[in-house]
Parts: C-alpha cells; sequence; structure tokens
C-alpha cells in the first residue's frame, strides 16, 4: 500500500492548528475567568444542601442530583464552560439560605417536627450567606489573578415576610455588606451581585400564592433599587470591583420575548410537587420556564443565565 506522505502532513498540520486554537480559546478564558466562587441559595446550590441533610433534600428523583431543578445549575454550567476546576470552582451555596446566617427552610420547620424534618432543621439552620463565607474564609483558598465572586441571595429572606416592611430590605443588604467586607477582608477584590427577580409571577398559583407574591416583588423592586445604590458606595468603601448583574431585568426580557429563548410555556411546571418527597406528576419538560411550583427554574433557563452571564462576564473589566 502507498503511502500519501502529502495527505499524512496535511493531517498533522490539521491536529496542530485544532491545538492551537484550543490552546488560545483556554488563555483567552482564562483572562476573563480563572475562578468562581459563589455564594446563594436553591438557584445556585450544586448539591450541597442535598449532601448537608444525608440525600433527605431535595429528594433525588426527580429533582436532579440534589440540584433545585432538572438539570445543572448556571453556576455549574459557567464553570464548565471555562473548564474551572478543584479550587478555580468553589459554590457554597444551600437551598433555602438567606442573606445572614440562617436557612428559610429550616425556619419554616417547627422544633418539635417529626422526623425525618427534625434532622433537617438541625442540620441546615446555619448555612445562609455569612456562614457560607465563614465556609469560604475556613477553607483558606487564595484568589486567582481574574477569580470572581457572585452573589446571589435574598429571595428567601423577602418569601417569609407576610407584609411589605423596609425594613427587611435594611437587613438583607446590611448582611450582604457585611459579607462583602469578609470577603474583601481575605483578598478577594471581583464581586458580581445579581438582582432578584421583582416582577408577576408568571406562573399558575393560588388566590393566597398570589397575594404572597405581590409582597415578595414589591420587597425585591425595593431590594434591587436599594443594591444599585449601596454597590457604588461599598465598591468607593472598599476600593475593590463590585458590579450589579441585572438578573431581574434578564429575566424579565426572557418573558417578554419568550418564544426567541425558547419558551413557549411560561404557566405550568414541569414537576408538580414538593421536594420533601416526590409526591407528584412529570410533566413534558419541553419549553418550560419552570421546574416546580415554588418556582425553581428549569435546566433550559439556566443554561440560557450560563451564556447571558457569561457575555456580561466579557465586559467586566
Amino acid at each position: 500500500m502507498r503511502i500519501d506522505i502529502k495527505l499524512i502532513w496535511l493531517i498533522i498540520l490539521t491536529i496542530s492548528l485544532i491545538s492551537c486554537d484550543i490552546n488560545e480559546e483556554t488563555k483567552n478564558n482564562s483572562k476573563i475567568l480563572d475562578q468562581l466562587i459563589v455564594f446563594g441559595d436553591s438557584n445556585s446550590d450544586p448539591g450541597n444542601i442535598y449532601n448537608k441533610t444525608n440525600h433527605l433534600i431535595p429528594v433525588t428523583p426527580p429533582y436532579f442530583q440534589g440540584r433545585f431543578c432538572n438539570g445543572p445549575t448556571w453556576a455549574e454550567l459557567v464553570a464548565s464552560k471555562f473548564n474551572l476546576v478543584g479550587d478555580a470552582n468553589m459554590n457554597f451555596a444551600y437551598g433555602g439560605a438567606c442573606s445572614d446566617s440562617l436557612n428559610a427552610i429550616a425556619l419554616k420547620i417547627p422544633p418539635q417536627a417529626p422526623e425525618p424534618y427534625s434532622t433537617i432543621r438541625n442540620a441546615i439552620m446555619f448555612t445562609g450567606l455569612l456562614e457560607q463565607v465563614e465556609e469560604l474564609r475556613a477553607s483558606a483558598i487564595r484568589p486567582k489573578l481574574n477569580h470572581l465572586v457572585v452573589i446571589f441571595i435574598g429571595g428567601n429572606d423577602y418569601s417569609l415576610e407576610n407584609e411589605v416592611n423596609d425594613s427587611k430590605v435594611d437587613h438583607v443588604i446590611s448582611s450582604i455588606e457585611k459579607a462583602i467586607s469578609r470577603i474583601k477582608e481575605m483578598g478577594w477584590k471581583r464581586i458580581v451581585i445579581f438582582t432578584l427577580n421583582d416582577h408577576a409571577a408568571t406562573i399558575e398559583l393560588d388566590s393566597s400564592a398570589v397575594e404572597a407574591d405581590k409582597v415578595y416583588f414589591e420587597l425585591a423592586k425595593r431590594n434591587n433599587a436599594r443594591l444599585k445604590e449601596a454597590v457604588v458606595q461599598w465598591s468607593n468603601k472598599l476600593g475593590i470591583d463590585i458590579k450589579i448583574w441585572d438578573f431581574a431585568a434578564f429575566l424579565k426580557d426572557v418573558t417578554d420575548h419568550a418564544v426567541s429563548y425558547g419558551f413557549t410555556d411560561l404557566l405550568n411546571p414541569i414537576y408538580e410537587g414538593s421536594f420533601f418527597a416526590f409526591d407528584g406528576k412529570l410533566n413534558d419538560a419541553k419549553g418550560k420556564l419552570f421546574w416546580d411550583f415554588t418556582p425553581h427554574y428549569s435546566a433550559a433557563i439556566h443554561n440560557v443565565i450560563s451564556d447571558e452571564f457569561i457575555k456580561f462576564l466579557q465586559n467586566f473589566n
């Protein structure tokens, strides 16, 4: 058999060029982001609360491997797309986390609740933002050159309220400020804070839930306004780079132009049950924005969030 030397050299050259392109892309990505630290709640939890409760919640299946979703979270997808592993990808988020040290899921469980609820309550009570920051401190992880700390918190604080109360907004903003001050003490200087969904729910809810949502969304609006003002002050005061990613504006654009984002059903969740037990039916996931009634977001929207957040990162500096 005659060996075509030219063909072999062409194949080698092609492989070399592809390898160079991959290496160049990796270098460019590392200039944007080489370390991701995440603090938050169920919107970002990669299975921490699942492990903390010895795999009791969220019930898996139907929840995906301990996520409050039917797939990986936006944070995991971002880390994957930047090839971040080990101490370059640290996620301290817990489902139910509040902006202080506490957990809303635990607070809703009575102290004398029967098993397994009492075990869950005791395991997760102190998993809020400030406790997450202390977990980072205990890890002794040091910031890399193009690190980024993300804080996506506050929704659970407001979900506990029955009326619009500015003192609750004061509490959330103050807790986030404390967290940022502690993060800065540890040498972290690049921080992004997400705003909260602050417009009317699109999922079908009963009348009592709709009334509760009115309170939540009003508090979220006030939270976002305060946060945007506070970030400027904190940046100047602490001398670090703090930015807002307007998740609320992003989500409104998604719901206003749902079809263009690939969503055709904004009213019904994929899973109609609780995260304590597999007690509801599963619907077709295609085109759905929400995973459950809480409401937690579907894997499809988590993927869109990750893509849009990466676009934001490209202009971070």
